[in-house]
């Protein structure tokens, strides 16, 4: 359906306005105004105008969706939030008197939020949801976004398996804005399986494409949070990139001073909380820990900010948070590794490894010592000599397995940096007793 420019939409809309008779049909004709509001950018006139339809004509779910989208762009978090939890028990409540798309597009609404109020297994089930409607470009996208959010937050095993079934799709013929959507997704999908070493690559792929400055904003901001995640340098040439562009909100303003080391001083992190969605501040925080970008005194405060944060999570979110941050207390995981192939964290979370040959071995060697080159496994794993293919290898193979312990709701045992990767937890070898 094309959009309609503001000329044809007021003479569509008095049109109907004589025609609408029933009540369902007025409900419509405000919706069509509050979307025409919406396009204007008149957010707390639409706000307003949402309320007295609910009051003179009822509740509906497509208003709620947009007083979300109104308070979400307002910056008035607490009511998004609270708005986003009518959404869900509506959805619930009318979820078969909807159509297909309507339902799908609901859930894609949910998904976006929920993955900015920080609520990622959420916002990755209401994804997987969508996949189960008819609209093929829909379908398309749900895919696109959760090989996005596998590459972006540590949830599963399964991002290698969504990204191979995404890659094809590039080579199609798509409108660009999905062209777009789906080389952003492949892109992190890369960065996060194998590491910051491929962005000369990636870079040279996005040039290819004309990407819009928000789109371009969007994709190297993520990537940028990606590697320094890692506690790596960030490349050159994607700091002269980040340089050159002009963040919308906070927490792209705040990204970029982290990223460039500009003005971190100045970053007011007991507000912050407040003035984004919880899940960008745990995005900025983690990365300002992790980069050693705040004094030591700063730091007890942002950590104590982070621990009240996550009490209202779930316990597997809250694991994929703190996932994230620096480990500064692996003396507190244990973990034993049996000789039928078992591996036993804390005495609470249980692993087989039967079927991962690769990783037993990995693990079998870092528990004579914490930390080893990768040069010195690449010898001792694959009997090869080490090269960037095996960087790439032992890498990979070490993101698959903290994705599965994450999984199983234990912290990441294994950090790769440096050309080492290490051992966060004290690790007994029972198979060598």
């Amino acid at each position: 359906m094309k959009r309609l420019t503001e000329g044809q939409l007021e003479l569509f809309l008095f049109e109907r306005e004589k025609e609408a008779v029933s009540h369902s049909e007025k409900r419509v004709l405000v919706h069509l105004r509050i979307k025409e509001m919406l396009q204007k950018g008149e957010y707390y006139s639409a706000i307003e105008a949402i309320q007295l339809c609910f009051h003179e004509k009822g509740e509906h779910l497509g208003l709620w969706c947009d007083l979300a989208a109104c308070y979400y762009l307002t910056q008035q978090y607490g009511l998004w939030a609270l708005t986003l939890q009518k959404i869900e028990n509506l959805l619930r409540e009318f979820q078969k008197q909807i159509s297909d798309v309507s339902l799908t597009k609901t859930r894609m609404m949910l998904a976006k939020f929920f993955e900015e109020t920080g609520d990622l297994q959420k916002s990755l089930s209401y994804w997987m949801e969508c996949l189960e409607g008819s609209d093929i470009e829909l379908i398309l996208r749900a895919r696109i976004n959760i090989v996005r959010l596998l590459a972006l937050y540590p949830l599963g095993p399964e991002l290698t398996t969504y990204y191979r079934d995404l890659k094809p799709a590039l080579r199609s013929k798509l409108a660009p804005t999905l062209e777009i959507e789906i080389l952003h997704a492949l892109s992190l999908a890369e960065v996060s399986l194998l590491g910051p070493a491929t962005w000369s690559q990636l870079k040279e792929l996005i040039d290819r494409y004309e990407i819009g400055k928000e789109d371009q904003a969007l994709l190297y901001f993520d990537i940028c949070d990606l590697i320094m995640r890692t506690g790596e340098a960030l490349p050159e040439s994607l700091v002269h990139a980040l340089a050159q562009l002009t963040p919308v909100g906070p927490y792209e303003a705040c990204l970029k001073n982290l990223a460039l080391k500009t003005r971190v001083d100045q970053v007011p992190w007991l507000s912050l909380a407040t003035e984004m969605p919880v899940g960008n501040f745990l995005r900025l925080a983690s990365l300002a820990l992790t980069m050693n970008l705040v004094s030591n005194e700063e730091a007890v405060v942002l950590k104590r900010q982070i621990e009240l944060t996550l009490l209202g999570f779930t316990p597997k979110d809250r694991q994929v948070w703190q996932g994230l941050l620096p480990s500064t207390s692996s003396h507190l995981l244990s973990a034993v590794l049996t000789e039928d192939m078992k591996l036993v964290i804390n005495d609470r979370f249980h692993l087989n490894l039967t079927s991962k040959k690769k990783i037993y071995e990995l693990l079998s060697h870092l528990s004579s010592q914490k930390s080893m080159s990768l040069e010195e496994l690449t010898e001792k794993i694959y009997e090869a000599e080490y090269n960037e293919s095996y960087f790439h290898r032992l890498r990979r193979l070490a993101k698959r397995f903290n994705d599965e312990v994450l999984a199983v709701g234990a912290p990441a045992l294994l950090e790769v940096k440096d050309g080492q990767i290490n051992l966060l937890a004290d690790l007994k070898n029972l198979s060598r007793s």
